[in-house]
């Protein structure tokens, strides 16, 4: 009796998996206008930041050839020379940056500081290491044309120096990096082509409508949010994405590869404490089967990760069990929002912040030209293969 139950367990798991795979197959993204209701120059991007590293200049130079209104970089006063030092390094449009501070680091008010400054009709917030090609904002507002949409996000690849492809150079923390952001692809594509729905407007580059979360009564209740008593200044995405639809607003995912955006996979056991942000259920071992198929597909795009494969399938089956204890015990704590796990009120004194992190991060490429050249030869593989993800378990 127990086996047939088994059974019945394994083939209900393959037709939802078909199911699942079907809806992905039915997202169709949104497409650019010629006339469009919004332009790039009616975008303010908000960007918090503390203890900002040498990438920090790459990350504004590919945001301002997308042609923004504005660039307003939310930081503490502590971390004020070391912005303004990227800031000086900045190819073009130095003029369309902004640098303004909040009293101490705090990722939600430090957002909330930089909503209320901006000018734009359109916020998009972005994290300090997101890399994108020049088109993405026109394609990512495509999705503002149904006035019922107040917010939405999209494709998230890992950014990868073609220096780090290689199996000798990579950790099981940088494989669980890269896991989290191609398992999200797959399961935000299922979700918006099931019913509509998004999970949650993704914290590293959400677009927004400026009139709405603008709103006096928005940002209070953004702003004062507690958890037991504590003020919560963490997990901001989560939280604005349930606001959004608490007051009956319209989310969508654009799923065009030309909206894509790149961020930076951390490299060592800090990655763990990040995921907390990506609370969910534990998935149990007899689904190890059903697993053979997206590791294929995984590590096709990834093979340089393949020795990894054993880490990665406990991360995938038991590793969230431990991450909701966490998320349960440190539900208050700021430390999720930065990558570096710094909170900025660690009393290092101004300018130190970028000579210890570029020094130590890996990803810190001294050539610039060649961290840019890596960085769209990335472009062009994904535009190459694009859709891979959507046939994911």
């Amino acid at each position: 009796m127990g086996s047939f139950a088994l059974l019945a367990f394994y083939a209900q798991g393959m037709a939802e998996n078909d199911l699942a795979a079907m809806y992905r197959q039915q997202v169709q993204p949104f497409q650019p206008l010629d006339n469009p209701s919004f332009r790039t120059s009616d975008v303010s991007i908000v960007l918090a930041t503390v203890h900002p590293d040498a990438q920090f200049v790459r990350c504004l130079n590919t945001w301002l050839s997308n042609l923004p209104k504005e660039i307003i970089i939310v930081t503490i006063p502590r971390d004020v020379p070391s912005v303004e030092a990227f800031v000086a390094r900045v190819d073009r449009d130095q003029d369309k940056i902004r640098i303004l501070t909040a009293d101490k680091a705090n990722h939600r008010a430090q957002q909330i500081r930089g909503i209320k400054a901006a000018t734009g009709s359109i916020i998009a917030m972005v994290d300090d290491d997101t890399f994108v090609s020049p088109d993405v904002l026109r394609w990512r507002m495509a999705a503002l044309e149904d006035p019922k949409v107040a917010g939405f996000t999209g494709i998230h690849h890992p950014d990868i120096p073609t220096s780090r492809r290689s199996s000798a150079d990579t950790t099981c923390w940088e494989a669980f990096s890269i896991r989290g952001l191609y398992n999200f692809n797959a399961m935000a594509m299922t979700r918006f082509g099931t019913d509509g729905g998004v999970w949650c407007l993704i914290g590293c580059s959400q677009v927004l409508r400026a009139e709405v979360v603008q709103d006096p009564a928005f940002l209070d209740a953004f702003e004062n949010q507690t958890w037991r008593g504590t003020p919560i200044k963490t997990g901001g995405d989560t939280w604005m994405t349930r606001l959004l639809m608490k007051q009956g607003h319209k989310l969508a995912f654009q799923s065009a590869p030309e909206a894509t955006v790149y961020t930076t996979p951390k490299f060592d056991s800090g990655v763990v404490w990040q995921m907390a942000r990506w609370l969910r259920l534990l998935i149990t071992l007899w689904y190890m089967h059903q697993y053979n198929r997206t590791y294929q597909q995984f590590f096709g795009k990834f093979p340089w990760l393949g020795h990894h494969a054993k880490t990665l399938f406990l991360y995938d089956t038991v590793g969230w069990f431990f991450m909701e204890m966490y998320v349960w015990a440190t539900m208050a704590e700021e430390t999720w929002v930065h990558k570096n796990g710094k909170t900025g009120n660690d009393g290092q004194e101004p300018g130190k912040a970028e000579e210890s992190d570029s020094s130590d991060s890996t990803f810190n490429v001294s050539d610039e030209e060649s961290s840019v050249e890596d960085f769209w030869i990335m472009v062009e593989e994904d535009e190459a293969s694009t859709g891979d993800f959507r046939s994911h378990r």
